[in-house]
């Protein structure tokens, strides 16, 4: 099995938080609520929610709890779990 080096899996890693925390920003734009809005909205500061919309995103929980307090639903359709030699992927069901 092909397997990038360590630095390209770093940099794939943070392409995919970057992704995510993009898709929480949008979320939350398209919502048409604020950072203090939401986070009032779902128990936490308006800081957690800058950090994660900038990358930081703590838990698959409050990414839920995220997805929820814009209207939405946090689905997850792929998994990777990385090892030192093989990379496993499979798929999972939607979280609801």
């Amino acid at each position: 099995m092909n397997n990038p080096n360590p630095t390209q899996k770093k940099v794939n890693k943070y392409r995919n938080i970057e992704a995510i925390a993009g898709i929480l920003k949008w979320a939350r734009q398209t919502s048409g609520l604020t950072q203090k809005q939401l986070a009032k909205k779902i128990g936490t500061k308006q800081e957690s929610i800058s950090r994660a919309e900038n990358g930081n995103i703590s838990t698959l929980k409050f990414s839920e709890k995220f997805a929820k307090g814009c209207g939405g639903v946090l689905r997850l359709h792929h998994i990777s779990v990385e090892f030192e030699n093989n990379t496993i992927t499979g798929f999972v069901g939607e979280n609801k």
